[in-house]
């Protein structure tokens, strides 16, 4: 795994910074919109990210990018585990479980702690589970408008609301 450089810390520090929105103590109803599948959600477009902000969010997005990583965090959501028992819940490879770690483990979503011989593995960022159950809500809402849709194409349905 490679270890940033002290430089290359301090520029992620700073962006890393910059990418924090500003905190308000109460948000009036214009800055907050309500979303069926999301809940609350924030109404920051008048918040402008610089670039190097860019750059460490699509570092974090590349990470999840992989279904692979996205099995193991599904079953690191459970709890902690052994490179062998992800090996056994993703049916994927001993090395290709440990080269998605390593890269989880460098973008900070995953952290290992040793205990004796074995290694046990968690997720680190807290956020990185809000985050999944959003993308799969918003992903289910969005089949189920597609269904919906294609049902209301179907021949049978408007002959029925026609009728009705």
């Amino acid at each position: 795994m490679l270890v940033p450089s002290p430089a290359e810390i301090e520029r992620r520090f700073v962006a890393a910074q910059v990418c924090m929105l500003p905190r308000h103590a109460a948000a009036t109803s214009a800055d907050t919109e309500e979303s069926a599948m999301t809940g609350p959600v924030s109404n920051t477009s008048a918040f402008t990210l610089p670039p190097e902000a860019f750059d460490l969010m699509a570092e974090r997005f590349q990470a999840l990018a992989a279904p692979s990583r996205l099995a193991i965090l599904n079953v690191l959501m459970q709890g902690e585990r052994t490179v062998q028992e992800l090996e056994e819940a993703t049916a994927l490879t001993q090395t290709n479980v440990s080269r998605h770690l390593a890269v989880l483990r460098q973008a900070g979503i995953v952290t290992r702690t040793a205990h004796g011989n074995r290694a046990l593995y968690r997720i680190a960022d807290p956020t990185i589970e809000a985050l999944c159950h959003l993308v799969c809500n918003s992903l289910a809402a969005r089949l189920e408008g597609q269904m919906g849709a294609l049902d209301g194409a179907r021949p049978d349905a408007r002959r029925k609301r026609r009728a009705g």
